[in-house]
């Protein structure tokens, strides 16, 4: 035809091979009809220029390419498509820097380049920024231009669809180096941090009863997010977070950083950011972490901690997040975000019941026997020594002195109601807490030890009952130093083989979360009906005085423990024994403080008629002993008061 010129592909460039021939016919039947274009169609592309500049031949020179695919520019020493995209995005011309800023291929994780220039050869979707870009998008329906097919799958939009092509439910993005570890038993690091096998696929991350995370809500700004964005926990082409191209910290803490860990909760800043009481409907975990971060007692427990040495942790560390939830869901039936390397159908809420809490909390920890929950089996079994939970033995291994003893770790439950395998009625939550309220509360994330949040509060003055007779009212304070932990740490109460039964009534459940911590007598604890009442040692001798210990001054606190005067004595009188107090005190104690009474303290008495034994004030004096067969009196050298001696 006069007039026109036909692209004519092989003639025209006898020079180029046909492939490469046609991709150059394709370009200049762009750059035609780019330049039929109207300006304000170039105008929604970032990468198209104004009248006067250069748009295609920016990128592209269909003479003297340097790659036959896209017919892109050579860079003088290298060529292809990733060094040619960083022309711009290192910071110097396009508003993203992809090569060295805050979301860049060189950081410490994330999307790895791996420079392959060859076009042709097999690769995954990251070798070239249009794996997951295209250049000649429209960036105001599309912002970010994703590429129309990523691995095959349709990409509109810029939500998680773009992610969720690669990481799919055949974890495509995995096949290159493997078969994707099993989600039951991840890959982990020496630190123990788990590197894969997390994620259990695209349809569990898009199912809103399997993933609580997608209801993460969306937002609009700078930064636009949709609900449950990949985004807002990962960097998509890298960041200086130690794993997954994180946008902030999560990892496992280490000796230099445990204390800073416990303080600030650098160690889970990832989650923190959220989960920090800064966020509508996500609890404020940080400040279980945090509190008392400086306490390294044995019974300190913020950030539910590593108590022993000999594992991945040094002592004292905050149970990373991961080793109990999966951000991105789970794939076995497992509620609130827990992991399913902890297992399947493990649901921790109070109304799941008591056994249920108990399954989630046994998946670490064995009982008493030795025991652990097996959720694939659906039994409980003795765990072998092989089984570990951050680099220390489930049945105690020989790390460490954990409440079972010296020798065994903290993942051993000690021998106390609630710990055997037989108490399946005893929620965990019933003594560590289950309150997501102030700091100071005990949960999983913070779980108190003995139950020591149950004695907390500032005891009132309060009547006493003692095997049904009534005292006070005093305040226990008058006796006892509250709160209860030291208590409750002593051989006679927790470490012996009764442990919390020593004190508690049986069920434990009467210690409800209404208790109000102000009297110790409160549901049945320290009253006359409890299993052990205060001052059990010394009902004996009172079984049903007619006044109280403290009537006439006798037995008041400054001189504690006379109850115990006669302990080991008795008579019998006209068949009738009487032991301890009794022998005097049968029938009531007295107001008017007579001694001499059934032969105690008259002259016949090993004591004498020295009635200063139970005056007001016990001072010093001289004390006339009588010798037994002898109608004489020896007078005790020195001065003594009845305390020296009993």
């Amino acid at each position: 035809m006069s007039g026109r010129r036909d692209i004519v592909p092989a003639s025209i460039h006898p020079t180029l091979p046909g492939r490469a021939a046609l991709a150059c016919c394709v370009a200049l039947l762009t750059l035609g009809l780019l330049a039929l274009a109207p300006a304000t169609a170039l105008a929604v592309s970032p990468h198209v220029g104004g009248p006067a500049l250069r748009t295609c031949s920016i990128c592209h020179t269909p003479h003297k390419a340097a790659t036959s695919d896209e017919i892109l520019r050579g860079l003088g020493g290298t060529k292809g498509e990733t060094p040619l995209c960083y022309v711009c995005h290192d910071g110097s011309g396009a508003s993203s820097n992809v090569k060295t800023g805050s979301d860049s291929f060189g950081l410490r994780s994330g999307h790895v380049l791996e420079n392959i220039v060859d076009a042709s050869t097999p690769r995954d979707l990251t070798n070239s920024c249009s794996g997951c870009h295209t250049p000649h998008g429209d960036s105001t329906k599309s912002p970010g231009l994703p590429a129309s097919s990523v691995n095959s799958a349709t990409v509109s939009t810029t939500d998680n669809s773009w992610c969720l092509a690669c990481h799919n439910d055949a974890q495509d993005w995995y096949k290159t180096k493997g078969t994707y570890p099993a989600l039951s038993n991840p890959s982990r690091d020496a630190s123990g941090y788990p590197t894969a096998g997390t994620f259990a696929g695209a349809s569990v991350y898009t199912s809103a009863s399997a993933n609580a995370h997608l209801a993460i809500p969306a937002r609009s700004g700078a930064e636009t997010r949709t609900a449950g964005d990949c985004l807002y926990c990962h960097n998509a082409h890298g960041s200086a977070s130690r794993y997954d191209s994180l946008a902030a910290t999560l990892a496992p803490s280490s000796a230099a950083s445990v204390a800073t860990d416990r303080a600030t909760g650098d160690y889970a800043a990832l989650c923190f950011e959220c989960h920090d009481g800064s966020m509508a409907g996500a609890s404020d975990i940080k400040q279980y972490v945090t509190h008392e971060a400086t306490d390294v007692s044995d019974l300190a427990s913020g950030g539910h901690r590593i108590k022993s040495p000999g594992g991945t942790l040094p002592p004292n560390s905050p149970l990373p997040c991961y080793d109990c939830h999966n951000p991105h869901g789970s794939s076995r039936g497992n509620k609130t975000l827990l992991s399913d390397a902890l297992g399947a159908g493990l649901d921790t809420t109070a109304s799941a019941g008591p056994e249920s809490v108990r399954r989630f909390c046994l998946t670490c920890h064995v009982t008493s026997e030795t025991l652990g929950w097996d959720s694939v089996a659906a039994t409980y079994t003795a765990v072998p020594a092989t089984a570990k939970v951050e680099g220390l033995r489930r049945d105690g291994g020989a790390e460490g002195s954990g409440p079972n003893g010296v020798g065994k770790n903290w993942l051993y439950l000690k021998t106390t109601p609630g710990h055997s395998r037989a108490d399946v009625s005893m929620s965990c939550y019933e003594c560590h807490g289950n309150e997501y309220g102030p700091a100071d509360a005990n949960n999983v994330h913070d779980p108190g030890s003995y139950s020591v949040a149950l004695h907390t509060g500032t005891p009132e003055d309060a009547p006493i009952t003692i095997l049904g007779q009534s005292y006070g009212p005093f305040a226990c304070t008058d006796c006892h130093e509250v709160e209860l932990g030291s208590e409750h740490a002593k051989p006679t109460s927790s470490g012996n083989d009764l442990g919390c039964a020593e004190c508690h009534p049986s069920p434990r459940a009467s210690l409800s979360p209404n208790w109000d911590r102000t009297t110790c007598a409160q549901n049945d604890c320290h009253a006359g009906t409890s299993t052990a009442p205060m001052h059990a040692e010394a009902d004996a001798a009172h079984t049903s005085p007619a006044n109280s210990c403290t009537t006439a001054e006798c037995h008041f606190a400054s001189i504690a423990g006379l109850a115990k005067l006669h302990s080991t004595a008795s008579t019998t009188v006209a068949g009738d024994t009487r032991t301890s107090c009794q022998i005097c005190h049968a029938a009531e104690v007295t107001p008017a403080k007579e001694c001499t009474t059934a032969g105690c303290h008259n002259a016949a008495s090993p004591h004498g008629d020295d009635e200063a034994i139970h005056t007001a004030t016990l001072v010093p004096a001289e004390v006339l002993m009588s010798v037994p067969s002898s109608d004489s009196y020896i007078e005790w050298p020195g001065d003594v008061d009845c305390i020296d001696c009993h």
